[in-house]
């Protein structure tokens, strides 16, 4: 499932009704990649969670969800004694699901993953794990995203 999908849904239920957002933005994936699962049931999994998230848009403004893809854990410290090509080939088809599922609905999709293959040579980008990102990539994502989020929010 994706992530922890039921604890996700739940609360995302839970606040729908009542919380609505300028702007709501979503990075999903990379556990469902992670662990194999089929794309076909990834494409279905995130086809649902893309309309939940929807609910939290003001005035059902599909142009108001950012959607970043997924980063490519492959380039990290922990995946050093991993197949690097065969993740980056699996992410990059994952990443073209929820390309074309946001394509489909209108939601914007940013291309982020490419940051994750760029600056894998700079460990400070990796928390003490080697696997998650630090502060300094989020911030390189939040830059990305800043020129969508003004024009979104204006």
């Amino acid at each position: 499932p994706l992530g922890s999908s039921g604890t996700l849904f739940y609360r995302i239920d839970a606040a729908a009704d009542t919380i609505k957002y300028d702007l709501v933005s979503l990075l999903i994936g990379v556990n469902n990649q992670y662990r194999g699962q089929a794309i076909e049931a990834f494409r279905s999994e995130f086809r649902s969670v893309l309309q939940r998230a929807l609910t939290f848009v003001k005035q059902g403004d599909k142009k108001r969800l950012v959607v970043l893809s997924i980063p490519d854990w492959g380039y990290s410290p922990f995946a050093s004694a991993n197949n690097q090509a065969q993740i980056s080939a699996s992410i990059d088809a994952f990443n073209a699901v929820e390309q074309a599922e946001c394509n489909e609905l209108g939601v914007i999709f940013l291309n982020i993953t490419t940051q994750t293959r760029v600056t894998p040579s700079d460990i400070g980008y990796f928390a003490s794990d080697g696997l998650h990102y630090s502060a300094k990539m989020h911030r390189l994502w939040a830059e990305k995203t800043l020129p969508y989020a003004t024009q979104i929010l204006r």
